[in-house]
């Protein structure tokens, strides 16, 4: 018996359009480690590139940090900008703030709130933050820190960003920088060619040597968790699975999901025994926005975009 687990994310809802297993998986992918690729040591000048929005401000003596956190951007937005980045790799972003004042402030990617915090009076406070891939899904990444609820204003002390591409981002220049620092809300306008990024349909076979049913559709009744615990797919705990029909959206069938989290399907199933020894791809008709596939608990596959397949 074989297990297929797909956890997604998206901005609004989700539709599955049918599953089917046709012929090979591709090579399972292996998670690597993170290196920094840029550097922003908020509040000194020279030495924060990326920064758009912001003015400058060093803690009075009283407020103990270290080195880095003791400066910081300060403002009503503090805006943020990377250019050039890897649509396929993954990011991590850290940050560390140190308040002379509580304050409660958030940050905002394309309209999409990644996190909320309230900081402490004279605290020095990290976080390393899953970046998601539609975050920087046309290669550029603008972080609005703003207020959200308490202080005249946003701070920040420093940004670190991380990635499996070692490639280095590059920062915004111009009218460009100036054009970001002016808007209200933040539209990323690039060319993109679809030829090279669209991915290659599979075909499905009319018949295949050897073996009496070339296409198994996995189309039908799933399990569907809308707050699926971390690594789910490793575990087979029954505890909040409900059932699914797909192809189906699960807005449509009663499921609300966070638009900034992850929700979960799994399905079990079981090869025709004269598919043993043979190339095997599995194919989903269209799967709207970010999602990684799982197989008997190993990554196999990932794509971001809508209706598409892998």
């Amino acid at each position: 018996m074989m297990k297929i687990n797909i956890t997604k994310r998206l901005n609004r809802f989700l539709a599955v359009a049918g599953a089917m297993l046709i012929g090979a998986l591709p090579a399972l992918a292996q998670e690597s480690s993170l290196t920094r690729v840029a550097a922003n040591d908020c509040g000194v000048p020279g030495a924060q590139p990326f920064l758009v929005k912001g003015e400058n401000y060093t803690m009075p003596s009283e407020v103990k940090g270290s080195k880095e956190a003791i400066t910081c951007n300060f403002g009503g937005k503090v805006i943020y900008a990377f250019n050039q980045l890897d649509i396929h790799a993954d990011y991590q972003l850290e940050v560390v703030y140190l308040a002379d004042h509580e304050r409660k402030q958030r940050i905002v990617v394309d309209g999409n709130e990644i996190q909320n915090v309230t900081l402490e009076a004279g605290k020095e406070q990290r976080y390393l933050l899953d970046l998601p891939r539609k975050a920087y899904a046309y290669s550029q990444l603008v972080l609005v820190f703003e207020v959200a609820g308490k202080g005249a204003n946003a701070i920040v002390s420093e940004l670190n960003l991380y990635s499996s591409n070692s490639k280095a981002p590059v920062p915004f220049k111009g009218k460009e920088k100036e054009a970001l620092g002016n808007v209200l809300t933040y539209h990323i306008d690039t060319d993109v060619d679809v030829e090279k990024v669209l991915p290659v349909y599979t075909v499905l076979p009319k018949s295949v040597t050897g073996t009496y049913r070339p296409v198994l559709s996995l189309n039908g009744t799933w399990q569907f968790n809308p707050q699926p615990e971390k690594e789910f797919y490793k575990h087979s705990d029954s505890s909040g699975w409900k059932s699914v029909i797909v192809p189906g959206q699960w807005s449509m069938q009663g499921f609300k999901v966070d638009s900034m989290a992850y929700a979960g399907y799994r399905k079990s199933f079981v090869l025709p025994e004269d598919w043993k020894d043979k190339n095997v791809k599995l194919r989903f008709d269209g799967v709207h926005s970010e999602y990684y596939v799982y197989l008997n608990g190993v990554k196999a596959g990932y794509h971001l975009g809508g209706d598409d397949c892998i």
